[in-house]
């Protein structure tokens, strides 16, 4: 995302079938940037970057489908760096930070809703 926002990359579509995925990285490129927004930021991203390499004849540069079980291991890795750059006084030294449950989010809240898992539009 720090790259994409770096290089002013955002997405505007105009052709019906994806006119909703619309992305701006420099939204979700910061250190303390949430999780929702990096991945509502990074989803079409990806979704554009594989339909330029099918357009030139190469395989998906981001082959991958998102299921739920997945994004909410993203989430929970992505909140316990996070948690990593608090200083001690703001940690409860009694929690360790394997125990501490990320804060609920559905695939729903993250664009997705009718779908099982993140993926483009074919």
């Amino acid at each position: 995302m720090e790259t994409a926002a770096g290089f002013g990359l955002t997405l505007h579509p105009t052709h019906p079938d994806v006119k909703a995925m619309t992305a701006d990285p420099t939204k979700a490129a910061g250190l303390d940037a949430p999780f929702p927004s990096i991945l509502e930021q990074w989803l079409p991203l990806t979704c554009a970057l594989n339909a330029l390499n099918r357009g030139m004849g190469l395989p998906d540069l981001y082959p991958f489908v998102l299921s739920g079980p997945a994004i909410e291991k993203l989430q929970f890795i992505h909140e316990v760096v996070q948690s990593s750059r608090t200083t001690s006084r703001e940690l409860d030294p009694n929690q360790p930070l394997a125990s501490r449950k990320p804060a609920a989010i559905s695939v729903g809240q993250l664009g997705v809703a009718s779908q099982p898992f993140a993926r483009c539009p074919e």
